[in-house]
């Protein structure tokens, strides 16, 4: 699940989104943010090879 992802990489605590301090919206950019860095980090991978 998509809210599991930003909780388990701590960019979010799951206190913050039972209260509701954080919307969907918000789990939403943060997961585009990590599939970014997650791209960037992989083409540096490969270019490092």
């Amino acid at each position: 699940m998509i809210i599991w992802r930003p909780i388990l990489a701590r960019h979010v605590s799951l206190d913050a989104a039972k209260r509701g301090d954080i919307d969907l919206l918000d789990i939403l950019k943060l997961n585009a943010l990590m599939d970014a860095q997650q791209a960037a980090q992989a083409a540096a991978d490969n270019k490092a090879r």
